[in-house]
This record gives C-alpha cells, sequence and structure tokens, in this order.
C-alpha cells in the first residue's frame, strides 16, 4: 500500500481513496494484468490486480508496480477521458499511452532518478 500513496502522490490524485486488492484471474472482468473502477460519486477508486501466481506461465513476467500505476495513471486522466473512450481505436490509442507512461515512470523511480524514492525495505503494493 505504501507503494500505492507514493503515486498517487507523484501522479497528484491524493484527492482519491483507492482500495487496492490482490486477486485471482477469475476475479477480473476484462481478463487482463490489472483493472480499475472509478466511482466518481463517493471519489473511491478500485484497483485489482492479478495475483502472480495466477500469470500464465511462459508469458513476460508480471511487474505488479507497472500494473498499479497503469491503473493510477487511468484515474489521473479519468475526468479528461472518460466519455470520449467509447470507440475501440482511441480506447487502444490510451491504453498504449498509458502504459509507457506506467512503464517510464517504474523505471525513472527504480534506476534512482527520484528523489522521493522509497526505502529499499518497504513492502511494494
Amino acid at each position: 500500500m505504501k507503494r500505492c500513496t507514493y503515486w498517487q502522490k507523484k501522479l497528484r490524485i491524493w484527492d482519491w481513496t483507492v482500495a487496492l486488492r490482490i486477486c485471482a484471474e477469475k476475479e477480473l472482468e476484462m481478463g487482463g494484468a490489472a483493472e480499475i473502477s472509478i466511482s466518481e460519486q463517493s471519489g473511491v477508486a478500485y484497483i485489482s490486480i492479478l495475483d502472480p501466481k495466477y500469470f500464465p506461465v511462459g508469458a513476460i513476467k508480471q511487474d505488479m508496480e507497472v500494473a498499479l500505476v497503469h491503473e493510477l495513471v487511468h484515474l489521473r486522466f479519468f475526468p479528461d477521458v472518460r466519455f470520449k473512450l467509447e470507440e475501440v481505436i482511441a480506447n487502444n490509442l490510451m491504453e498504449q499511452a498509458v502504459e509507457r507512461t506506467a512503464q517510464a515512470l517504474v523505471e525513472l523511480r527504480r534506476k534512482g532518478d527520484d528523489r522521493d524514492i522509497l526505502k529499499e525495505d518497504e513492502v511494494a503494493c
């Protein structure tokens, strides 16, 4: 949960309450590595991340931090894009941009290029 708080601060989405859970593959509606459900009225975002033990054998290794940041970036842009994602092409382009942004942010933190790095002994997610 500390990593989630860290990324909320970095992405400036601290006004949202984020409920984070690790789950089985059957609990994810979209069938991906993670998903987000946003309740605008209550100001709560529910993020579910696939437990690594359910990740397909032989697939690209799951990075739970990238999955978390990916969903938080969706939350960051939520007010601006919620009605524009109806078209498949727009959704695919947004997913690509969000994934690349999430990967880049996590890579910067891991390389030490971020001044607010969590201590090594802090547990991710």
